[in-house]
């Protein structure tokens, strides 16, 4: 059955059992006060209730003559006014519904058979062990207590988170990157024509710096205080469960704005609306926009521009339809968009984001009860990285990076399986929603269904706060960190997703390497290659030595240069001498300071760089204390594959598609014979081909000359960019 099981569901499971370890099934937790609206009965739902009341007991067999009526709506509106859950003993509220439960389960829904009853207790009442129907009472009371996470029961809020979700951003935002030749380059908008301008600056790229974040998923939602997290105490709180809807937008704005934002009372919440970056302020954004969010666009000329456009074209792709993706914005593009609490008040506060229509509110409650999943696995790699066990290093990392996906995974329909006889599985082989089935012994069968109706049974607020919290984190790292400590003008963004980023700089160049130099020390790895420049010495043998150890220490100037990260380009040393310990390790060999939560370390270093389309890019850097070409490009095994940097150069001269062959082993399923009831699967050598670079990327308007990636404006078409000459 563990073949049905992804890593992250493990992950998550480890994650919540954890959260819940303090519970004990034999104490008696009490209720709690509901900050739900109460419930009263509408006639409407009465009859619903009524319709389920008479198919439930048509399907077992059971008269209906004299069932519960929908013309007994005034005694039940009353009944459940004044009484309680008969089960647990809660109030009925909307978060908490009542319905009738049968109190002799082999007669029908009879008045005198039916006891006021919540549809939580109902659902786990039924057909259940007494100890069973206790465990699921007395945890949703440890729920509501302790603040956690419960599935969420209102349609309207699922489909509102579901619908707007994002995902973490990959993104691009500049192709050439190549020090001593390339110069930085920033974005300039024009208030008052209405035009973007690209700029080359006199400020020559020296080096390329990549950093990441440390597990920057499981980080956000370990609730560990930071000292650049200016909201809710320093704290960044994971939501609990669903604690109102509201519509009003003045109600909501007062929610946002207020004061308590700053201490531990902030509100967690998600609202739709939408919004702008006031204009004034354009340009302190338009290189690195903050709004991080799905966009819905034509990929007409238009749109996209004249460049990227003739480029879909020629290689057969489709234009002119419509699409959605994930991109970096400066506005909502009036649009309806979702923010998370965190998100949003840092738009507000620190980006000069205005909201124009606020449509809805949802409130959360709020707890750290993940913090010690996080904290043990986190020390436990720490100390494996200690004694050199990679193995259990490697595990750490991959439960705690995998374990907040599994939350997100809510589709619209929920595959269902089964463990059934051989009889039972040739049965279910005429229902329509048998999807497949495996063998397992005998007489055994694991049989998969696809039914018709789903519910949200998994936590999809936490999926949601937690991508929305990695995204603020790391806006706030460049706007409140990198913006006030380094000099920005000195650096641009290339490549990067959610948890990390390349940067080149214009550093320090090394002084005494020339041009000429470099290109031997990147193009020829043979010492006595390069021409002497020195005195000739008396020996043939001393002149050899004197060329490998001039050769050598050009080298050494040239690598040592690449390591200087971000020295020369601060611009307030006090600044980042105060607060880069929060973010980057400061103290040599301790772990814990190198993997602390919410900070980051230096991943690569090189001089060049070529960055075709997110996770598609080719960089100069370092692997084992030696410069050497790294290629990655999604979906594509490079083992397998000869690309190289030319690839990637005449897929930006002339628009060359390469295309690449991927060899994988997989399951191949046999043709039934006659009496089998499941396929049998063999393992199978599987060659695919495919585009491996064609550098079409629709999610930003990409210009020619500069090879820059600029982002949608609201109301400008292509034609208002302008490209550097």
């Amino acid at each position: 059955m563990l073949s049905f099981m992804s890593l992250a569901a493990n992950a998550n499971a480890i994650k919540y059992a954890i959260a819940y370890k303090d519970f004990d099934l034999n104490v008696n937790y009490p209720q709690t006060q509901s900050k739900s609206k109460s419930f009263t009965l509408s006639q409407s739902y009465q009859n619903y209730k009524v319709v389920g009341y008479n198919i439930q007991d048509k399907q077992k067999h059971r008269k209906t003559n004299n069932n519960v009526t929908i013309n007994d709506y005034e005694y039940y509106k009353d009944l459940f006014d004044t009484s309680n859950c008969v089960i647990c003993g809660d109030k009925f509220a909307m978060d908490n519904k009542p319905t009738l439960d049968r109190i002799d389960s082999k007669l029908p829904h009879i008045k005198s058979n039916c006891q006021p009853c919540c549809i939580y207790c109902n659902r786990y009442k039924s057909d259940k062990d007494e100890k069973v129907k206790k465990l699921f009472i007395q945890l949703r009371r440890y729920c509501s207590i302790n603040h956690l996470s419960q599935t969420i029961v209102n349609d309207e809020v699922y489909q509102l988170i579901r619908r707007i979700i994002t995902g973490g951003l990959s993104n691009v935002m500049h192709r050439y990157n190549r020090a001593n030749i390339d110069t930085m380059k920033r974005y300039y908008y024009k208030e008052t024509n209405k035009t973007v301008t690209v700029i080359n600056t006199n400020h020559t790229i020296t080096h390329i710096c990549g950093v990441d974040f440390n597990s920057l998923y499981p980080s956000c939602f370990s609730s560990q205080q930071h000292n650049f997290n200016k909201y809710t105490n320093g704290i960044m709180f994971m939501c609990g469960s669903v604690t109102g809807v509201i519509n009003d937008p003045i109600q909501s704005r007062k929610i946002i704005h207020s004061a308590d934002r700053f201490t531990d009372k902030g509100q967690l919440f998600i609202v739709q609306l939408k919004g702008h970056i006031d204009e004034n302020y354009i340009n302190d954004f338009i290189n690195f926009p903050p709004i991080i969010r799905n966009l819905s666009y034509q990929s007409s000329k238009s749109v996209i521009g004249q460049y990227m456009y003739d480029q879909m074209q020629q290689a057969g792709v489709k234009t002119d339809k419509q699409e959605r993706k994930l991109t970096q914005l400066l506005s909502t593009h009036n649009q309806c968009m979702t923010f998370s609490s965190y998100y949003l008040r840092f738009l507000i506060d620190d980006c000069h984001f205005i909201i124009d229509d606020n449509k809805q509110l949802v409130t959360f409650d709020k707890r750290t009860k993940f913090n010690a999943f996080v904290n043990e696995f986190m020390n436990k790699r720490i100390e494996a990285i200690k004694d050199k066990n990679s193995g259990l290093d490697k595990f750490c990392k991959m439960i705690l990076n995998a374990s907040y996906g599994s939350d997100g995974m809510n589709t619209e329909k929920y595959n269902k399986i089964k463990l059934l006889t051989k009889e039972k599985t040739v049965e279910a082989h005429t229902k329509q929603s048998w999807m497949n089935d495996h063998k397992l012994a005998d007489n055994l069968y694991a049989v998969q269904f696809n039914p018709k109706n789903c519910r949200c049974n998994k936590c999809l607020q936490v999926a949601y706060f937690t991508l929305d919290n990695t995204k603020y984190w790391y806006l706030n790292f460049i706007y409140n960190f990198t913006y006030k400590c380094l000099d920005m003008t000195k650096l641009h963004f290339v490549e990067g997703d959610t948890d990390s980023a390349y940067w080149v700089n214009c550093g320090k160049a090394a002084s005494n390497v020339t041009d000429s130099d470099k290109q031997v020390i990147l193009n020829d790895t043979n010492q006595q290659a390069y021409t002497l420049r020195v005195t000739p010495l008396e020996s043939e043998s001393s002149i050899i030595q004197a060329q490998k150890d001039l050769w050598s220490e050009l080298r050494q100037a040239y690598e040592d240069n690449l390591h200087q990260r971000f020295k020369y380009v601060i611009k307030d040393q006090q600044f980042y001498d105060t607060n880069a310990k929060y973010f980057f390790p400061t103290i040599d060999g301790d772990k814990q300071d190198e993997k602390k939560f919410l900070g980051l370390s230096i991943e690569n270093e090189g001089d060049e760089m070529f960055a075709l389309a997110p996770k598609n890019y080719y960089i100069h850097t370092f692997k084992r204390n030696q410069l050497t070409d790294v290629i990655k490009l999604n979906g594509v095994n490079i083992r397998q594959n000869n690309i190289n940097k030319q690839d990637m150069i005449d897929n930006i001269v002339s628009g060359k598609i390469t295309q690449r062959t991927n060899m994988r082993l997989g399951q191949q399923a046999d043709q039934l014979s006659e009496g089998q009831l499941s396929k049998i699967y063999c393992m199978s050598k599987l060659i695919s081909t495919k585009n491996a670079q064609t550098g079409i990327q629709t999610k930003m308007i990409v210009l020619k000359n500069s090879q820059s990636y600029l982002p949608f404006i609201h109301g400008l078409t292509s034609e208002c960019y302008s490209d550097c000459h």
